[in-house]
């Protein structure tokens, strides 16, 4: 195996990074997870991306960001409802858990496409 530091000179894996980065993972997907129960708990009522940052006590971009991430991924659908959002006045799409959700780790494993398949 070649060694990296010829090829990117000054690069170097370090425990210390190696840990920094797994945790920054981590992080996120505890995040993503947490809007996702969110909107779960939520169940046919649904919520705003403004209800979910509020309920979380997270920032409406960063809940926003992991509800355009949820609905890539076919976690969460848009319910066709929309509600006035009391910050800025204008209706807001709410969002409910998709009619066949799956985990995380079912798409890593399976794909995308298999994952949201429902199972008979």
């Amino acid at each position: 195996m070649p060694d990296r530091h010829h090829i990117y000179p000054g690069f170097r894996i370090t425990d210390a990074s190696i840990n920094v980065s797994h945790n920054s993972v981590r992080h996120t997907v505890t995040r993503r997870e947490q809007v996702y129960r969110a909107i779960q708990r939520c169940g046919s009522f649904g919520t705003t991306a403004f209800e979910c940052a509020e309920a979380l006590g997270l920032s409406h971009d960063l809940v926003q960001r992991h509800i355009a991430t949820l609905n890539t991924r076919s976690r969460i659908i848009d319910s066709g409802h929309r509600r006035i959002s009391p910050h800025c006045g204008e209706y807001a799409v709410v969002w409910v858990v998709s009619h066949y959700p799956h985990s995380p780790i079912s798409e890593a494993c399976y794909g995308k496409k298999e994952a949201t398949q429902p199972t008979l």
